[in-house]
């Protein structure tokens, strides 16, 4: 599927970001489970057309993918970073401050790996705090802000896990 360059219903984004979200693809295909299956090759393009099926939006609402490709994760720029994400079940002030990270999968069906925790912290959430100058305790699980009973990333997420990665990469 081709995208325009120019996209008009997008909102620009001009305000200083806060806080990262981290979701899985839960929250938007909660019901078709098999774009959520790791794949030799990337599910970009899938999802992306998934996206356009469903939810008739021409890009995915998240900035960045973390992606089991082969036999390891990649990181993939979705929606570029001067655009809004929105999410209806996100209030202010989180909503027009907030970076959106998607870790590719379900994980209400499957446990992610270690190795993937790694690949989104190092290769993405530290970089943009690093950039941004947003604290680690504005790294949030889309779970704790949201009002409609959704459990994105996903109950096999460990977030203790996670923030424990996150800090021993981000004090280096």
């Amino acid at each position: 599927m081709i995208l325009p360059y120019r996209p008009r219903n997008f909102v620009l984004k001009k305000v200083r970001y806060l806080y990262i979200f981290i979701h899985d693809l839960n929250c938007l295909f909660a019901e078709h489970f098999n774009i959520n299956v790791d794949n030799p090759k990337a599910q970009i393009d899938m999802i992306r057309t998934y996206n356009w099926i469903i939810h008739q939006e021409t890009d995915l609402n998240y900035h960045f993918f973390a992606e089991k490709v082969g036999e390891d994760y990649e990181t993939f720029l979705g929606r570029p970073l001067n655009r809004l994400c929105y999410y209806k079940d996100i209030e202010t002030p989180y909503d027009i401050r907030s970076i959106h990270v998607c870790a590719v999968g379900n994980f209400n069906v499957h446990r992610p790996p270690l190795r993937m925790y790694h690949q989104l912290v190092y290769r993405c959430i530290v970089p943009l705090i690093q950039i941004y100058r947003i604290p680690i305790d504005n790294v949030i699980l889309h779970r704790h802000v949201q009002k409609d009973g959704i459990t994105c990333p996903g109950n096999f997420f460990k977030e203790q896990q996670f923030k424990a990665i996150l800090f021993n990469y981000n004090v280096r």
